[in-house]
């Protein structure tokens, strides 16, 4: 879902890149330690998607019971990443992958640590609902949640489909998510201004936006990491269209290799 007025991200054809077997490690035990990494690490997204969810959820309803269950549930993220890490090293020190799979490895434990702070960050907000009672009046949080949820889902997509062209989207989400928390802050702003009593909540509301819009840049990054890792393309500082450009030029190239 977009605010109100955004279109959605156009469809595009979906780029998917797989692992060529003939030239890579078929070595049984290798492709089980990834397997297993990766389940993990799909594991991970999944508690940390719970974790953003519910914590606004119980910032939206006031349920102070919720936020002590996300606050708890943090640790299971913290558990889940060094998990992973550990298994990272051990694949490392016992298979010495090839250049295409080391770049997977290193690219599941860079995803972790981005997955460690979305969790903490939907922390940080357990923890405000948890603490004080908030009124919160405005329409953007409402919008921003279905926004952050999304970047979730396709996150989910991408990863699991090595897909760049779903993984692309996730910028197009985070740049709807950003003027979200933009249009919160210009109305917190009024707010504040209109009855200088309310400040305290105003500000506290305001941080809870950031809050959503970093955990926006934080699938974002993943996004840009799941299209490294699929296809090579290091995309962290190229522009929306110029990004958009370069994908279709992988496809004119899968094209003349049919």
């Amino acid at each position: 879902m977009s605010p109100a007025g955004s279109a959605e991200p156009r469809p595009a054809k979906h780029h998917s890149f797989q692992r060529n077997h003939t030239m890579n490690h078929t070595f049984a035990p290798f492709d089980e330690d990834l397997r297993d990494m990766r389940n993990d690490l799909l594991m991970m997204m999944k508690v940390a998607r719970r974790n953003a969810k519910q914590a606004i959820n119980a910032l939206l309803k006031g349920d102070k019971e919720k936020a002590n269950k996300v606050i708890a549930a943090d640790e299971i993220v913290d558990a889940l990443e060094l998990q992973i890490d550990q298994k990272a090293r051990m694949v490392i020190v016992h298979h010495q992958p090839v250049v295409s799979d080391l770049r997977t490895v290193f690219t599941t434990m860079k995803i972790t640590t981005e997955l460690e702070r979305i969790s903490d960050l939907a922390t940080c907000i357990a923890r405000v609902a948890s603490e004080r009672d908030l009124d919160v009046t405005t329409s953007e949080i409402e919008i921003m949640k279905p926004l952050l949820l999304n970047m979730f889902r396709l996150t989910r997509q991408a990863f699991k489909a090595s897909d760049v062209t779903i993984a692309a989207q996730l910028i197009a989400y985070d740049s709807h998510l950003n003027n979200s928390c933009n249009a919160i802050q210009r109305v917190l702003h009024s707010l504040m201004v209109e009855d200088g009593r309310r400040t305290g909540e105003c500000l506290a509301i305001g941080n809870i936006a950031k809050r959503i819009e970093r955990m926006g840049d934080h699938l974002k990054n993943i996004g840009q990491m799941i299209i490294y890792q699929a296809s090579g393309q290091e995309v962290r500082h190229i522009d929306p269209k110029e990004l958009e450009a370069l994908l279709s030029d992988d496809e004119d190239d899968l094209d003349d290799d049919a």
